[in-house]
């Protein structure tokens, strides 16, 4: 039987499960009793201010995690979006369909993503301001082309600097590239 991990008594895990499937409940309740203990603390102060820092610590990572996944799903989302597209419809003359939506929509991950720094959240708010512009020129039975081009090659433009911000801010944090901790402000 080499390689079987069927021999009785043998708590390894195959596939992801243990073989013994109770043994998953008791580990998963030996761990929540653990932070549990960690969090709550015996009233001893020292115990106290070390899970206490310890919390925070666990709190300001798990934290930043989220800020940097909810920005790069954010930038992901607009790097598709096809504002390009738009630019260059627009400049030939014709209103693409959807360009009002999206400009929409865009400001809406705009707007709700929870930026990792002050600079990114301005640059975003700036962005989601000049796709506002788009969309309101574009929400009429006749748009003004020139003007609906224009709001639409700013929005442009301005995402492509906005989102060589976010990838610099993000790849610094990453340690991909030596970058400050934060980025100077992208928008004219």
């Amino acid at each position: 039987m080499a390689g079987s991990f069927r021999k009785e008594g043998n708590l390894i895990l195959k596939h992801g499960t243990f073989l013994r499937p109770g043994m998953g409940a008791i580990l998963v309740a030996v761990v929540v009793a653990a932070i549990a203990a960690v969090a709550c603390g015996g009233g001893n102060t020292t115990t106290t201010n070390a899970s206490s820092s310890v919390t925070a610590t666990v709190s300001t990572a798990a934290e930043t995690a989220a800020k940097n996944a909810a920005a790069i799903s954010a930038v992901n989302i607009l790097d598709n979006a096809g504002l390009h597209q738009f630019d260059v419809t627009l400049a030939a003359g014709t209103v693409p369909p959807t360009a009002q939506v999206t400009a929409e929509r865009m400001q809406t991950v705009l707007l709700l993503t929870d930026w990792p720094s002050a600079t990114l959240k301005a640059d975003a708010q700036q962005l989601a301001t000049k796709l506002a512009a788009m969309a309101t020129a574009l929400n009429t039975d006749s748009p003004n082309l020139k003007v609906a081009g224009a709001a639409a090659h700013d929005a442009h433009d301005t995402e492509h600097l906005f989102s060589t911000a976010v990838w610099n801010y993000l790849e610094g944090q990453a340690g991909v590239r030596k970058a400050p901790s934060d980025v100077t402000p992208t928008t004219r």
